[in-house]
């Protein structure tokens, strides 16, 4: 997104950065399981999976093709309805004799219950947009290394299929892993006709074998190959003993020589074993190391093996005898055998969302397999039939319940963005894992974020891929360099990276010498330019999408620089944002990544509050407008319809969102702050703020809560929906359509009624003066108990929307006919002007949205980008804020205590150039008609060639720095030299960087000159109508009953041990008496105490508590008898 308005105090292609595509691998990754080709597709998995034998291996069932039907409904109505947006997958079997005839001919079977991906790369379940992170995993090959014990291992690692595990212990035997089951080399060597002679040399055979007495010589395999010859004596454990007696009958080893090894009592130090081969020639269990669709490398997988085994022209994607071979000789050799850095990033790869399901799918696939070859018996039958229940039960509980599958963060575009392109290192515990998976590693240049990372129990282990960084179909890591001869952009693996040099974009002479920073094999030097082939594609290339947008952020601490980019995500979309006046750039194109532009261009037929119609190459399209679009986190993201009836569209320019401002991500606004202490309000982070913001309502917020009412559970009546409701006047029945839901657009407070429901208790029995007052009343039915819906407490708003979600839902899908633009017209305006919510019959759910709007207040949170957050401490009148000498007031004052220790520096430089913008915005305001004026500052603020009509623009000028040089200061003392040298700023008592302020409490002028700019605030997510909780009498614990705790539960305040001890201290025995007895478990004391109330007697009368009673019964449990005198 190019700017003419932007003040650029950087140089290079990086000022007008456009980055696109940043979701683009969990689309390609998705559309790969519909592609037949790839590795991670649905054709791949039925050709692993199938054929199926019977028991008897008679009959099998045979993969023919799959069918893919989309889904009914659109996503919008999917969410309205709290419906999953699926494909529903269908697969055509054949059944087949072992002469291949046709038994029964071909049937579709229901497969499962895929769930589709949105066009923002979310997945919606029971109404919920989902998002499937991405899980770090080892990448394809062959890794050598050592254990703790000095054991040898090499693991065999395919992108498809289970791992092989080869090692070799400390005695000598080499055996290997495979499916969780051990087996000894020598059948894998029998698979593959690999001969011991070839493998084993007189040299690497283990001589001898060493015991406390004498020592012993064991000869070679003999040519047999079936077991060790014993030349001489050995000694050998009996466990080991007994079970070379099993193996070789006609050895002539005998029950004697048992014997005398037990008189002598010969103690057996280390041993070489080998077990009887198998008489097979190739073992079926390992058959599939050989098939490229149950056991692949990939492409790059192959490469990676060929280069560390040094193979040359193997091109084969499965286990061969050549990789098997070369990886024997390499355990043998000592000389060459080196373990590998698990942590470095060439031995990494990304398991996106593609391959997650695929693999869900596979776990899933083993017990309908094992159905499916018991049903094969009844093929016969009339009623035969085959189900894949428990595979659409795999995809359901992993899209439900596993830690892959999140609630889509989408408090603003930001965190929506961060979520999507988050990696994770997955594991049971959190407290088992090593500090060096946590850590930095040098090869996540360019790969993987080093500061963007959660607090707490995950850090390190939850990353965010770096803003360049794509991955490929197979999940593999790329990153971009510049070519410096052609200045072509080259894409690189981290295997291709080796014995390269890599190098920064900053420049350094010494004695007219060029040098610069440069990167080779994850090490880092100085080298001489002139040696450098390649460079990096940006200076922000090593950080992420959210740490991107932090400007100056080599002047910051990274411990910040992880808080202001965690903030930022926290930070909730206002009612009245501004674009901020410094930005890095990448703020221009991040927001339409996540909110794809709708490509249409054509006439506009018709347009209301709900659809918007337009004709487009005598083509008919109708768009449906939301402009409140409610989130997962109870945000609102609003958007506006720019079009008008009668005019043309241009691509792009339908809709217009309030959180981008001149295209720019805008999530708060820009402040005038000051940096004074400012009656001990500011201390420890605190944060004194001016009426002027709230007034101006600059950070209100709009939030909605949805509400649910089930009118059938479980098939069963949840009571009538009606507006007859037994003793309510009618007035609490005006907000009420007939039907008894309430009415769109009504104010509702916490009591209000928004569903009437009414219920039949058979059971109720009335006393004869009950009978009466019903006769009296002229009740027919007292039966009628009042079961309706109300707001919840706390909660204040507007009915902004109503859904009814119906069994037999009548909404088809849209059909391409060709239908008349008139027709089209009346239809829309027919169904908006209808009665709405009186039939009830087939509704199964009724959803309220009530939407309400949030102004700061004291307690909210609020943080800058640089990790400077607080919390208001006092709202402060507008005349009693400092104010500058032109009489404008600050809008925050903030501490200076709070930069030095935290080294968060880049909000100081903001804060300079954000004082910049407000004096250039004064300037342009005065001179609007002088033309001269306005050319002089456009030389000292532009380059001289560039020419920009700044009365145009002056709204809209903001400062684009990547990164903050020692050149830019120069620039910004010049432009402020100009400027302040104007008559306009006689009064501006400039000062290195600094002013001279006055106090708005008594007009005198500040004794020092003191730090004054704009800097851009949020308003984060933490307020504090969302923590605030009291409760009088509430829900108590059946077991302890003692209230339950938490907001949720409205449960009650924990008193403590230590919260004890302060009552103590203060002497408040009745106090403390109440909370330890009446106010917490004592269940007679607390009816007693309410009867007391009523007939106004202040008296507590104490009796056993609960907590005591359970004591007891814990003690008589143990068969110990306790008596209470």
């Amino acid at each position: 997104m190019k700017n003419n308005y932007s003040i650029l105090f950087s140089k290079g292609f990086e000022n007008n950065l456009s980055i696109k595509n940043l979701l683009y691998f969990h689309k390609i990754s998705y559309s790969n399981l519909f592609n037949n080709n790839s590795i991670f597709s649905l054709n791949n998995f039925f050709k692993f999976m199938f054929p199926i034998y019977s028991k008897n291996r008679n009959i099998f069932v045979k993969y023919n093709s799959y069918i893919v039907k989309k889904p009914k409904f659109s996503f919008l109505n999917c969410k309205k309805n709290s419906i999953s947006y699926c494909y529903k997958i269908y697969i055509v079997l054949s059944f087949l004799n072992n002469s291949n005839n046709i038994i029964k001919k071909k049937k579709q079977y229901f497969f499962c219950d895929l769930p589709a991906m949105t066009n923002n790369c979310s997945f919606l379940i029971n109404g919920i947009e989902r998002v499937l992170i991405s899980k770090i995993s080892r990448s394809p090959g062959v890794y050598f290394s050592i254990n703790k014990k000095k054991i040898k291992e090499v693991t065999i690692v395919p992108i498809f299929g289970s791992s092989l595990k080869i090692f070799m212990s400390y005695d000598g035997k080499i055996s290997f892993i495979f499916k969780n089951k051990t087996y000894p080399i020598n059948i894998l060597m029998k698979h593959y006709d690999i001969k011991y002679s070839e493998i084993f040399n007189k040299k690497n055979i283990y001589s001898n074998i060493i015991f406390k007495e004498k020592k012993f010589f064991i000869n070679y395999i003999d040519k047999k190959n079936s077991l060790l010859e014993i030349k001489e004596k050995l000694v050998l454990d009996m466990k080991l003993f007994k079970n070379y007696y099993k193996y070789k009958k006609n050895s002539n080893v005998t029950k004697k020589l048992i014997s005398l090894i037990k008189k002598k009592k010969i103690k057996v130090l280390n041993i070489v074993f080998y077990k009887k081969l198998y008489k097979c020639n190739k073992n079926k269990n390992f058959e599939e190391l050989e098939n490229e669709n149950k056991f692949n490398f990939s492409k790059i997988g192959r490469k990676i093996i060929n280069k560390k085994i040094l193979l040359l022209n193997n091109k084969k994607l499965f286990l061969d005898r050549d990789t098997l071979y070369t990886i024997l000789k390499r355990i043998l050799d000592n000389s060459f055998f080196f373990s590998d850095e698990i942590d470095d990033i060439k031995n990494k790869k990304i398991m996106c969302c593609g391959e997650n399901i695929i693999r869900s799918i596979i776990s899933g696939a083993q017990s309908s397999i094992r159905l499916i070859k018991e049903k094969l018996k009844f093929i016969k039958k009339k009623n035969f039939f085959i189900n894949f229940n428990s595979i659409n039960n795999s995809i359901k509980d992993f899209f439900c319940s596993s830690n892959l599958s999140q609630f889509l963060e989408q408090t603003n575009i930001l965190s929506e963005i961060t979520h999507k392109r988050r990696i994770c290192f997955m594991s049971n515990s959190v407290k088992n894992i090593p500090k060096v998976i946590r850590n930095v590693n040098n090869s996540f240049y360019g790969k993987i974020c080093p500061i963007e990372t959660p607090e707490g129990s995950n850090i390190g282990l939850v990353n965010s891929l770096t803003i360049f960084c794509k991955i490929d179909e197979l999940g593999f890591f790329l990153s971009p360099y510049i070519e410096k001869k052609n200045k072509k952009i080259i894409y690189f693996y981290p295997h291709e990276e080796e014995n390269i040099i890599f190098s920064n974009l900053k420049r350094y002479k010494f004695n007219n010498i060029n040098y610069s920073f440069s990167k080779i094999n994850n090490l880092y030097y100085i080298t001489l330019s002139k040696y450098i082939k390649y460079f990096d594609f940006s200076s922000i290339q090593p950080v992420s999408v959210a740490s991107s947008t932090i400007p100056f952020l080599e002047n910051n601490d990274a411990n910040r620089a992880l808080m202001g980019a965690n903030m930022q995500r926290q930070a909730i979309p206002c009612l009245k944002p501004s674009y901020p006046y410094i930005i890095t750039g990448t703020e221009k194109s991040i927001f339409y990544n996540i909110r794809p532009l709708i490509k249409l261009s054509g006439i506009v037929i018709y347009k209301d509050f709900k659809n918007l119609v337009i004709e487009s190459e005598n083509k008919i399209k109708i768009i449906e407008i939301v402009k409140n679009f409610r989130t997962n986190q109870n945000t609102v993201i609003r958007k506006k319809c720019i079009a008008k009836v009668g005019k043309k569209i241009k691509k792009n320019k339908i809709f217009k969102y309030l959180c981008n401002k001149n295209n720019i991500l805008s999530l708060g606004r820009n402040l005038i702050v000051a940096f004074i202490p400012w009656k001990g309000y500011n201390y420890e982070d605190s944060i004194v703020i001016s009426e002027k913001v709230i007034r101006k309502d600059y950070f209100t917020s709009i939030h909605s809560e949805k509400y649910e009412i089930l009118l059938k559970e479980n098939n069963l009546d949840c009571g009538k929906v009606t507006r007859n409701i037994p003793n309510i006047s009618k007035k609490k029945k005006r907000k009420l359509y007939k039907s008894g839901i309430v009415k769109l657009g009504t104010i509702v407070k916490e009591g209000n009624i928004l569903v009437g429901r009414v219920i039949l208790d058979k059971n109720k029995t009335f006393s004869p003066e009950e009978k009466l007052i019903n006769a009296i009343k002229r009740n027919k039915n007292p039966n009628i108990i009042d079961y309706s819906f109300r707001v919840p407490k706390g909660i204040k708003g507007v009915v902004s929307e109503i859904n009814l979600s119906k069994v037999n839902n009548n909404n088809k899908k849209k059909t391409k006919t060709k239908i008349k633009k008139k027709k089209i017209i009346k239809t829309i305006k027919n169904l908006n002007s209808k009665k709405r919510f009186l039939n009830l019959k087939s509704v199964n759910k009724i959803i309220i949205i009530i939407s309400f709007k949030k102004k700061l207040s004291v307690g909210d949170k609020m943080s800058g980008r640089y990790g400077n957050k607080g919390v208001i401490a006092k709202i402060v009148p507008e005349h009693d804020m400092p104010f500058m000498s032109d009489g404008k007031t600050c809008e925050i004052v903030l501490n200076p205590l709070s930069i030095p220790s935290r080294m968060n520096i880049g909000q100081l430089i903001e804060l300079k150039y954000g004082f910049l913008i407000i004096c250039i915005k004064k300037y342009i305001k005065f001179y609007f008609k002088n033309k001269k004026k306005l050319k002089l500052l456009t030389e000292y603020i532009y380059n001289k060639k560039k020419i920009v009509d700044i009365k145009k623009y002056y709204k809209k000028i903001n400062i684009c720095s990547i990164p903050f040089r020692k050149k830019d200061n120069n620039k910004f003392n010049n432009i402020i030299k100009f400027i302040m040298s104007d008559k306009i700023f006689k009064d501006f008592n400039f000062k290195k960087d600094k002013l001279k302020i006055r106090n708005g409490l008594n007009g005198c002028e500040f004794i020092n000159y003191i730090s004054i700019g704009t800097i851009y605030y949020l308003k984060l997510y933490h307020t504090v109508d969302s923590k605030i909780h009291a409760r009088s009498t509430g829900p108590y614990s059946l077991i302890t009953q003692q209230p339950l705790k938490g907001k949720s539960q409205f449960g009650g305040q924990r008193l403590g041990e230590m919260e004890v001890w302060a009552l103590e201290a203060y002497g408040a025995s009745h106090i403390l008496f109440e909370m330890l007895t009446v106010k917490s478990d004592d269940v007679l004391g607390r009816k007693i105490m309410y009867k007391n109330i009523i007939k106004n007697q202040n008296k507590i009368i104490l009796k056993n508590s609960e907590s005591f009673n359970i004591l007891i019964r814990e003690i008589q449990s143990l068969g110990i008898e306790v008596k209470i005198k």
